[in-house]
């Protein structure tokens, strides 16, 4: 559930593409293009989340491993052609974890 300035509604978790951080507050971009500012902190979100769907690929944001199209040595692309870096403390893990799911 979040918040909005005409109240609060439920988002489905697979409309949700990728969580930036930003201080305290979290940018949430949608599937269809559409972006919220959470007051929430990017922990406190993905605590909110399934722990299956998102992948924190970065200090700064987590991207949602269905909209995952591949994954390169520093940078995962998702299925509408953006490229989101992989910290170099996240490689490892990122790659780890997406070789056993099969991203």
């Amino acid at each position: 559930m979040l918040l909005f300035s005409y109240g609060r509604d439920f988002i489905e978790t697979h409309r949700i593409v990728v969580l930036r951080s930003e201080r305290n507050y979290t940018h949430i971009y949608f599937y269809n293009g559409g972006e919220h500012l959470s007051s929430f902190s990017l922990c406190s979100l993905l605590s909110k989340l399934p722990p299956d769907a998102f992948i924190r690929i970065h200090n700064a944001y987590a991207v949602n491993r269905a909209y995952i199209k591949s994954v390169g040595k520093t940078c995962v692309v998702l299925i509408d052609g953006s490229r989101w870096v992989i910290s170099r403390r996240k490689l490892k893990e990122v790659h780890s974890l997406l070789a056993s799911t099969g991203n």
